[in-house]
């Protein structure tokens, strides 16, 4: 019942068991819709996280791309976005810049993040990460986990998903104690605002 309730209010359902463990913890999320922003708030709020990875599209509501008059509407939603990552002092923030995002306007604004413009890697409690927006921009070095996002239909099927991961399906949080990687899913209506399109009713 609370996951259905949790559902309908477009909330994130964070395990209990993430919520209580006190070990390290990295979390990879991707194409995020400002709509969202509170979510990934509370989300870093309960976990604790000591890393952050988002691989781009920040505010992915504004297709910049496409339509970049609206540019000063985008940076508003990235100050917006600031204002919530500075309550996490503790968390380190690294933000590659997707195909709707603008350089300038970042690191102008996210003033509480690491901005890598293509791609990058960073060595960790859980192992090597190299990240990208894209996948075929992720680098090319041997590493223990690949983070992308951009498409669905960016990973082969013959690439390990527990290796590759796209972090448009979920957000995927890393847990020290005990090593395992856990999936939170995004609020119900998360692909129709990166869509531009919001759910109608129940």
């Amino acid at each position: 019942m609370k996951h259905f309730i949790y559902s309908l209010l477009e909330k994130f359902i964070i395990p209990k068991s993430i919520v209580q463990n006190p070990s390290q913890k990295i979390i990879h999320m991707t194409d995020t819709p400002s709509d969202i922003y509170p979510e990934l708030d509370r989300l870093v709020t309960l976990t604790s996280p000591n890393l952050v990875i988002h691989t781009g599209d920040i505010v992915d509501d504004i297709k910049l791309e496409l339509y970049p008059n609206r540019l000063d509407l985008y940076e508003k939603k990235l100050i917006r976005l600031n204002h919530l990552l500075s309550k996490h002092p503790n968390t380190q923030f690294i933000f590659v810049l997707g195909n709707h995002d603008h350089f300038e306007a970042v690191k102008k604004h996210l003033t509480c993040a690491q901005i890598y413009p293509e791609s990058g890697t960073i060595d960790t409690f859980f192992g090597l990460f190299s990240f990208a927006h894209k996948f075929e921009d992720l680098p090319d070095i041997p590493s223990d986990y690949y983070l992308f996002g951009h498409s669905y239909a960016s990973i082969t099927p013959n690439l390990n998903p527990e290796k590759y991961i796209n972090g448009l399906k979920h957000i995927s949080i890393f847990i020290e104690s005990p090593h395992e990687i856990v999936n939170v899913h995004y609020p119900p209506s998360t692909d129709a605002m990166r869509q531009n399109r919001r759910r109608r009713g129940f």
